[in-house]
């Protein structure tokens, strides 16, 4: 928290890491606040290449937590070898190691964090019905909106001279269409 005290001077405090900070400018206050996150014994797998592990390091950082992370290069096929199939043998990505507890798939992992880490339920809310608002949301995501992004996307990882057929743009096209649809209905969160 940054607090304007007597005299102008500014001054940092964060009461669970105990941090005091006297006469800093604003950047600094930010920069030390950053250094000041919560590390939890948590590992999250993945590349910044997918939408669903930048997904959920949005989440790790809204969360103010700091996690250990694993570049898989998917490009690579890493997602393939033994030791990452032994986590998650569907091979997606993210994956989130905490322990001996294995979660994959960004939504389980993200609602998992907020639910174990959220200060308050700002992220992911506790009210069923404002819960079930999000879920809802979060399987519109996984079950419309990414997989035609993957069928038009996919052969651009896979094959970088690739074209997309006409069927997976409208498909996509669809997909974009249906979410402005839901996120303008009177079941939508915001």
């Amino acid at each position: 928290m940054l607090q304007i005290r007597e005299g102008g001077k500014r001054s940092l405090t964060n009461e669970k890491a105990g941090v005091l900070v006297e006469g800093i400018s604003f950047f600094r206050c930010r920069f030390v606040l950053a250094m000041v996150l919560t590390k939890v014994a948590a590992k999250i797998y993945g590349t910044k290449g997918s939408p669903a592990v930048r997904a959920t390091l949005m989440t790790v950082k809204a969360l103010g937590i700091e996690v250990e992370r694993d570049e898989v290069n998917i490009a690579k096929g890493e997602q393939f070898l033994p030791s990452f199939l032994k986590l998650n043998p569907l091979h997606t990505i993210p994956v989130l190691e905490e322990g001996n507890f294995v979660l994959w798939d960004s939504h389980a992992v993200n609602t998992y964090l907020a639910d174990k880490y959220g200060k308050d339920d700002s992220l992911y809310p506790k009210h069923l019905e404002k819960r079930a608002a999000v879920d809802s949301r979060l399987y519109f995501n996984c079950g419309v909106l990414f997989p035609s992004f993957r069928l038009t996307a996919v052969p651009f990882f896979t094959k970088p001279s690739a074209s997309v057929s006409e069927k997976s743009i409208k498909s996509l096209s669809q997909g974009f269409q249906r979410d402005l649809t839901v996120t303008r209905n009177k079941y939508s969160t915001n």
